[in-house]
């Protein structure tokens, strides 16, 4: 969802006749506030749409940014986030970054760069939420608010539009028995399971554990959990395959209400993300 603003609010830009900065991390040690792949768009009238961290940073990359944009050119620039040159960032980060610099004019080759850029490693990435109950709900507005578009996928219309998720990329009312025919899980993706009953997780948790996807949480009790780890061994999927689905969902911080459980959820999917980029 981000991404799609930045994208409609660079393409207005384009459209009257105005370059942009691209300002993206192509490399990063140590502790830095984002790794390699974040990125930023710096436009003509100083606004700047992402981020490569935020902090003295980002503001030195972004005047940077506007002089080579008034130049319309290209660059790399290194930050050490405990000096820059000689001079002390102030950051207490401690770690490298390297960032490059790229002008883009106004031309579909740029829009072009602009849909290809990898907002996996930027913002957040897709999440394929199972389920349309109250803590689906909580958890689209978590996920959103972070960064990540939300897919929602449930079998009751009633429960699952956009009245009731607002924020989402896409809502899908299908049953639960062929859903893989109806969407496409990818190696970068996050999937959430939530449904109203331990038969439906089943049923997706099964089909889910034939992808790739970068996470798959199920929510539920110890009990309903070793229920149904027990028929997906009959089903023929390894222990080891098993026991990197995470279950209960959540990192656990004594959650309770919807809106903790969400949370919970959200921090756990930011936990994986963070530690396969770094």
């Amino acid at each position: 969802m981000i991404m799609d603003e930045i994208f409609e609010k660079t393409e207005k830009e384009f459209l009257h006749g105005a370059g942009i900065e691209l300002v993206k991390i192509i490399d990063s040690k140590g502790s830095t506030p984002r790794s390699k792949g974040a990125y930023m768009i710096v436009t003509e009238r100083n606004e700047a749409r992402g981020t490569i961290g935020g902090g003295k940073v980002e503001y030195l990359a972004t005047l940077k940014a506007l002089e080579l944009l008034k130049e319309k050119k290209n660059g790399e620039y290194n930050y050490n986030l405990d000096r820059e040159g000689n001079e002390q960032i102030g950051m207490v980060c401690g770690g490298d970054i390297k960032v490059s610099f790229t002008y883009l004019e106004p031309s579909n080759e740029s829009l072009k760069i602009l849909k290809d850029l990898d907002i996996e490693n930027n913002f957040g990435g897709r999440v394929y939420i199972f389920g349309a109950g109250h803590v689906s709900q909580c958890l689209e507005k978590v996920l959103n608010f972070i960064g990540f578009d939300t897919i929602i996928i449930d079998d009751r219309e009633e429960f699952a539009n956009k009245e009731k998720f607002p924020l989402s990329k896409e809502i899908i009312v299908s049953n639960y028995d062929d859903i893989m025919s109806k969407i496409n899980i990818k190696e970068n993706d996050y999937v959430a399971i939530m449904t109203r009953g331990h038969a439906f997780d089943y049923e997706v948790e099964k089909q889910v554990l034939n992808t790739k996807a970068k996470y798959i949480g199920v929510i539920g009790s110890h009990k309903k959990i070793k229920v149904i780890n027990e028929k997906l061994m009959k089903d023929g999927f390894s222990e080891e395959r098993i026991k990197e689905v995470h279950t209960p969902i959540g990192l656990e911080i004594g959650a309770q209400t919807p809106e903790e459980i969400a949370i919970s959820v959200a921090a756990e999917i930011i936990q994986i993300k963070e530690k396969q980029n770094g």
